[in-house]
């Protein structure tokens, strides 16, 4: 203990309790298993949610990762449901608070992870940081596009327009 339940193809941190006691497993697993997947149970890890996405370019092969967001969830104890849709239940900050040396090896991880999992065109890999540890939590192959999601903020940090993502994705997911 502490670990983590979670369904394993729910989205959003649906479902997800930390369990610091035996008592709370049962009631997380029955919370879990509402969204009728597998369930996980993982070794809870205390650090800072990082988020970073990337962006390929199919015809040349290049991978580019974009400026890593931290996720600092506001009267929570991760960022969960509410902290990722509730109005100032979190703060997302791009670029991220991490020196220069943790935010290229963020960089790399999420690369890698794309790149490895087969992703095309773009993704974004949610991680932890634990000092100088970088744990990988999941890589969302369809993450969100609306205007207040992770990937288009990113982007504009990075200094691309809504439309010029969209092109990049569109065109790239053609290739």
């Amino acid at each position: 203990l502490p670990l983590v339940v979670k369904p394993a193809k729910a989205g959003s941190s649906v479902g997800i309790s930390i369990v610091d006691s035996p008592q709370k497993f049962r009631g997380a697993v029955t919370k879990a298993s509402k969204e009728k997947s597998a369930i996980l149970v993982e070794e809870y890890i205390k650090g800072r949610e990082v988020s970073c996405g990337v962006l390929e370019d199919i015809t040349t092969g290049e991978v580019v990762a974009l400026p890593p967001t931290e996720l600092i969830p506001v009267n929570a104890e991760f960022f969960d449901y509410n902290a990722k849709y509730k109005m100032g239940h979190s703060d997302e900050v791009t670029p991220a608070f991490i020196d220069e040396e943790t935010t290229k090896n963020v960089q790399e991880v999420a690369i890698w992870a794309h790149q490895v999992l087969g992703c095309r065109a773009y993704s974004r890999t949610d991680l932890l940081l634990r000092g100088s540890d970088i744990f990988i939590l999941e890589t969302n192959t369809l993450p969100g596009l609306t205007s207040n999601s992770l990937l288009p903020k990113a982007a504009q940090v990075a200094g691309l327009t809504f439309s010029q993502l969209l092109d990049s994705i569109i065109t790239n997911s053609l290739g």
